[in-house]
């Protein structure tokens, strides 16, 4: 009924080789990433109380920044971590190449990939900033309409 087959030495190092190919392939494309509405923000950056605010006419603006951090193995209920000072590389990252101070009716944009292999986890934390750029023009008298 069953047909048994021999196969040769060197047939079976490459079948072997192969099969340890596909697995590290599936292993490295297994993921998940996940991006998600963190919240609008009427103001990003500090103005002095009391000034005018103008726009820089630079229309919106996007910036982002990442980072990647690698868990030892154990460490499968790791979470992405999304630090001020990675909220902060973003913001600066927008305002590049404007003469814009802050960002006004910005949204910002949270999102991560996990990869879990088999002796670590990478995970990736990435945030995103788009907003209008915009400068104090004066302070101390404000415009009143």
């Amino acid at each position: 009924m069953f047909k048994s087959y021999k196969i040769k030495g060197a047939e079976m190092s490459r079948s072997i080789i192969v099969s340890i190919v596909l697995l590290i392939f599936l292993g490295l494309n297994t993921g998940c990433s996940q991006k998600f509405f963190a919240g609008h923000k009427e103001q990003l950056g500090f103005t002095a109380p009391n000034s005018n605010v103008v726009t820089t006419g630079n229309g919106k603006v996007i910036g982002t920044a990442s980072s990647t951090t690698i868990y030892p193995l154990g460490a499968t209920l790791a979470m992405p971590s999304f630090s001020a000072a990675l909220k902060e590389e973003a913001h600066q990252d927008a305002l590049k190449g404007t003469d814009g101070d802050f960002l006004i009716n910005a949204d910002v944009m949270q999102g991560y990939t996990v990869i879990p292999l088999l002796l670590v986890t990478i995970i990736t934390s990435t945030i995103e900033v788009e907003g209008q750029p915009a400068k104090v023009s004066e302070i101390g008298k404000q415009k009143l309409n």
